[in-house]
């Protein structure tokens, strides 16, 4: 007989390589110059950030809250909170992006209820929706299992009890 193929060892990779050849610690690097980069910008638009950060405190908690697959409520959260901010945001843009008239809208209680009002929509449409279509879903499945017993009969009918199976 034969002998038997020796056993080659597995390589280890690349110094400064991850598992899959790629950089090590390649996601870190690029998330980190992301925030420095938004960080510099920040400070060119200072009171448009100051604006933001305050609206933005629901989605934050969200974020760091929401452990669900897919993280559903930071989406529904985020996203019409976003638009909140936006608004405000905007606003400021159009007064000439001061500092001043930054403080001005965050001291008026009518812009935090438009900021964060987008977050209680949110939250009510991600918890109101899904019972409703699961309501709608159920019906739907009713419906089709009682024109299938119908027509279950009016085969049993015209072929005999025999067809029963």
């Amino acid at each position: 007989m034969g002998k038997a193929p020796a056993k080659v060892p597995a390589k280890s990779p690349a110094k400064g390589k991850g598992a899959k050849g790629a950089p090590a610690g390649g996601k870190g690097k690029g998330l980190w110059v992301s925030f420095a980069i938004l960080g510099i910008g920040a400070v060119f638009v200072l009171p448009a950030t100051i604006v933001a950060l305050g609206g933005f405190i629901p989605t934050i908690a969200t974020m760091l809250t929401d452990k669900s697959r897919g993280r559903s409520m930071t989406v529904a959260v985020g996203s019409l909170n976003m638009t909140g901010v936006a608004y405000i945001v905007i606003q400021l843009f159009q007064k000439g992006m001061r500092m001043d008239y930054a403080m001005l809208l965050l001291q008026d209680p009518l812009n935090w209820f438009i900021m964060w009002g987008g977050t209680a929509i949110g939250l009510a449409l991600l918890t109101l929706i899904p019972p409703v279509v699961a309501q709608v879903l159920t019906s739907i499945s009713e419906y089709k299992l009682q024109k299938m017993k119908s027509n279950q009969a009016e085969i049993r009918k015209i072929w005999g009890e025999d067809v029963k199976g």
